[in-house]
């Protein structure tokens, strides 16, 4: 018994070190490799739905609708500089506020925010069209892992507002 014991805790801790040697793969990257946020009917949401359509799955909200239409996927990241990149689509009344994305860095032993949140004020357009908002930032030293960061849209209630991807990249 004490063999199989030692036989089933060693392909266990294999396994561990696999699946966090893929997840290191991206996060302990140099040059520049691209993170997708992917978009499903699982996605962390507050308000707004999902919808799967012919240009790829989408969260969206309607005017009316205010607060956070995505957010996480609370990802620890290795010091350096990072871009991410929004793929929205906003409208309603011209040069109205319908949407924020941010960079939020929580600390997940306090559960609380770890340092100013970096956003971007989104602007409403008389022409709906989808557009890439960026935001750059730059990661310090996390050495214990408890820093993770995530990307969020909030929807001000405004105007109708669609989201197609976020994409993080390792500049």
């Amino acid at each position: 018994m004490g063999k199989m014991y030692t036989k089933n805790m060693a392909v266990v801790i294999l396994l561990v070190f696999i699946v966090i040697g893929i997840s290191g793969i991206f996060i302990g990257c140099k040059g520049k490799e691209t993170k997708t946020v992917e978009i499903t009917d699982k996605t962390p949401h507050l308000i707004g739905s999902f919808q799967s359509t012919p240009e790829g799955n989408i969260m969206y909200s309607t005017k009316g609708q205010s607060g956070f239409l995505i957010f996480g996927p609370y990802w620890p990241l290795k010091e350096g500089k990072y871009r991410v990149r929004f793929n929205l689509m906003a409208s309603g009344e011209p040069n109205q506020e319908v949407a924020r994305i941010d960079v939020n860095v929580m600390d997940k032993l306090t559960n609380k925010p770890a340092a100013d949140t970096i956003e971007q004020k989104i602007m409403s357009t008389d022409k709906a069209e989808w557009k890439e908002y960026t935001i750059n930032f730059t990661v310090g030293k996390n050495e214990n892992g408890n820093l993770l960061y995530e990307f969020r849209v909030f929807a001000t209630g405004t105007g109708d507002v669609k989201i197609k991807g976020i994409f993080l990249e390792r500049l």
